[in-house]
């Protein structure tokens, strides 16, 4: 999978919406955002924001937030409770299993999107050089 959305962001610059770096359709640059919400930080996030928006998001139905977190048994069910050490030694794992230079391919391809949001490859990575 890996070597395949590589590959194709190699050949042509382009991918799947779903895996595209986010820089490519995103006007970061161009919108003076009031805030900018992560994943990895969801819920903390959308409190944050209901709160800021005075949203009471208590009245909002749970089905309306269409989530599948990291460690979710199965597609739609609820997510298992995984500590965090225990998603980072999974992801530690993935990446492990790479050779270097599809490593620096793929870091390629997001650097950009590193770089703009501040992401780092440690833990996960020990070097892609």
């Amino acid at each position: 999978f890996i070597r395949r959305v590589t590959s194709e962001w190699t050949r042509r610059k382009t991918a799947n919406e779903h895996w595209r770096p986010y820089y490519v359709h995103c006007d970061y640059c161009d919108i003076k955002y009031d805030f900018i919400g992560r994943v990895e930080n969801f819920k903390d996030d959308l409190a944050y924001i209901s709160q800021r928006t005075n949203i009471n998001m208590s009245k909002v139905p749970p089905e309306a937030f269409h989530v599948h977190p990291s460690g979710s048994d199965e597609r739609f069910l609820k997510p298992r409770n995984t500590s965090e050490s225990e998603k980072d030694r999974k992801v530690i794992d993935y990446f492990a299993q790479l050779d270097k230079k599809t490593l620096k391919l793929l870091y390629n391809m997001y650097k950009i999107d590193f770089e703009m949001f501040g992401y780092s490859l440690q833990p996960y990575v020990k070097t892609v050089n």
